[in-house]
């Protein structure tokens, strides 16, 4: 059997990595790229869009680049659990095919019962994302994202099977609670004769790589000791109590302040700055770091365009290695994690 291409889609550098790792677990040949040009590979291209903070027709101008880049090949689209970002405007971008979006995550606490999201039992528009400060969630009904024309309401595995009989491009939206009603799901997407797009959040890139038959490859051994700094660009109350913790742990920490004026790509700037020096003049081989717009920063003060995955280090926190394998990056969204996560993610290394 043939081997498939695919092409992952994400709209910042955390959930690419996080997508990434997790396909790099499976042993698949896996690169994440952050250039256009480079999505036609071998394998699974993961592509960095970097376009969650762009206005929704850049985003969708992004989103159309990468797959006329890409060629015919298997997508997947992932989205925010948490609604956040451009995905109204991205997923009607590929609106060429019907589009399966499963938007639930039940590993992390997102479930989606008659289509509201429910954060741990919270509809999402009552929760701490109501009060995102670049993204507020205004309602706990996927279907709000999206003109009413474009999208269909899934209920349940029966529901998506007789949905995919009809190819009219649509939003396809589908209902799960638990790990059960998901793999219901992948089974309907694995025995259609449809090749939809898949979107929804990166726990279900497991589902979606058994889909197709893609090239394996071994991710590359990494050497456990290395020096760390911890840098923390996320305005999330929990990553600034993991970065206290890693201070306590006497690690070298950088971080932004909670509360400030100055814009998101100032501040990422600003840290990746700093974290430039101290790699130059403290040999700093690994780096761990809370936020995507910094995780972005950082590469692009580095001058990547690309970096190797690395299996997953914990649900929802990723990794990596710049091509001559001498810097490792270890990454994590803001509400990610306990507060001795840091100290967890430093132990999981030394046992490499």
């Amino acid at each position: 059997m043939q081997n498939a291409n695919g092409l992952v889609l994400a709209d910042d550098a955390t959930g690419a990595l996080e997508c990434a790792s997790l396909l790099a677990g499976l042993a698949l040949d896996v690169a994440l790229t952050l250039l256009p040009a480079q999505a036609a590979c071998r394998g699974i291209c993961v592509a960095d869009t970097e376009s969650r903070h762009l206005p929704p027709e850049q985003a969708a101008g992004r989103i159309r680049q990468w797959l006329e880049a890409a060629g015919p090949v298997r997508v997947f689209k992932k989205t925010d659990s948490t609604l956040r970002g451009n995905i109204a405007a991205e997923l009607t971008a590929m609106l060429d095919r019907p589009i399966v979006y499963i938007p639930a995550y039940p590993a992390l606490g997102r479930t989606v019962r008659e289509g509201i999201l429910f954060v741990r039992g919270v509809p999402i528009a009552e929760s701490e994302f109501a009060e995102d400060a670049r993204n507020p969630v205004r309602s706990s009904r996927v279907a709000d994202l999206f003109p009413p024309d474009r999208i269909e309401s899934i209920p349940d595995a029966a529901a998506l099977s007789a949905a995919l009989r009809d190819s009219r491009p649509r939003i396809l939206i589908c209902d799960a609670v638990t790990g059960e009603d998901i793999a219901s799901l992948a089974v309907v997407l694995r025995d259609t004769a449809a090749q939809p797009y898949v979107a929804g959040p990166a726990g279900l890139i497991p589902l979606w790589a058994a889909l197709a038959p893609f090239q394996k490859k071994d991710p590359p051994a990494v050497a456990g000791a290395r020096k760390w700094l911890i840098v923390c660009g996320s305005r999330h109350r929990q990553s600034h109590r993991q970065a206290e913790f890693a201070e306590a742990m006497g690690l070298r920490v950088i971080r932004s302040p909670i509360e400030t004026m100055d814009s998101p790509e100032n501040v990422a700037a600003e840290l990746a700055r700093q974290a430039m020096a101290f790699i130059r003049d403290e040999r700093i081989g690994a780096v761990l770091i809370m936020g995507g717009d910094t995780v972005w920063a950082l590469w692009r003060a580095l001058g990547l365009t690309a970096v190797t995955p690395l299996p997953e280090v914990f649900p929802g926190i990723a990794a990596c290695v710049s091509p001559d394998n001498t810097l490792l990056f270890v990454t994590k969204a803001g509400g990610f994690g306990d507060d001795r996560i840091v100290e967890q993610v430093l132990e999981r290394f030394k046992r490499v």
